[in-house]
């Protein structure tokens, strides 16, 4: 669930309502507010580093927070479907041909890195980062707060890749790795280092 208005609508029916990381859900008494309007867990925002994320994930919501430890970060959003500029001669949805339903594209920057984009079902871009930013380093503190939801998110992994994902994930969570070692493991590193972006601690 990506916004309040959707609650209201009774979106969902009797399915298990989580609010998304889009609901920016940053501190305590905005957690209050979304589970009392019947939310079953939220996702806690991404503009939080990660010292807040601990923190917002503790007692008495710790139960409630799912929290997303590897996902690609989306940079920022357009209107403007670089997808249809690119491999079409259309002008909109309707002219276009739907080249996204066919066709992976990604905006190399100055540093050779690949930087996918994807379209919505409303025409709008998404560029996500080339690396998977991991909170694997998190993932202790937050079970010790209580924390029980992790999700993984994931954007053009094949079948294996996904597998490997998920067990690196898996051991780390039983005690069998360290948050290193899965860093290591998925390359979340790259080249250039972590993708740390909201979760670094300034200071």
């Amino acid at each position: 669930m990506r916004t309040l208005g959707a609650l209201h609508d009774g979106f969902g029916g009797d399915a298990m309502r989580i609010g998304d990381f889009s609901l920016n859900v940053a501190n305590r008494l905005t957690a209050s507010e979304v589970l009392a309007r019947g939310l079953a867990a939220f996702t806690p925002s991404f503009d939080l580093d990660a010292a807040q994320l601990v923190a917002l994930s503790k007692p008495p919501f710790s139960p409630f927070a799912e929290v997303v430890v590897h996902h690609p970060m989306p940079l920022f959003h357009m209107e403007h479907c670089v997808i249809a500029a690119l491999l079409s001669e259309g002008r909109d949805y309707k002219s276009c041909g739907r080249p996204c339903e066919t066709h992976e594209l990604s905006l190399r920057d100055r540093a050779g890195m690949e930087h996918p984009v994807e379209a919505d079902v409303g025409c709008r871009n998404t560029v996500f980062h080339a690396a998977a930013q991991s909170g694997a380093s998190l993932v202790g503190a937050l079970s010790k707060a209580g924390v029980r939801r992790f999700r993984i998110e994931l954007l053009r992994e094949n079948a294996s890749e996904v597998e490997r994902i998920v067990k690196a994930y898996g051991r780390l969570l039983a005690g069998e790795i360290a948050a290193h070692e899965v860093v290591r493991a998925l390359k979340t590193e790259g080249g250039y280092g972590v993708v740390r972006g909201s979760l670094r601690v300034m200071g």
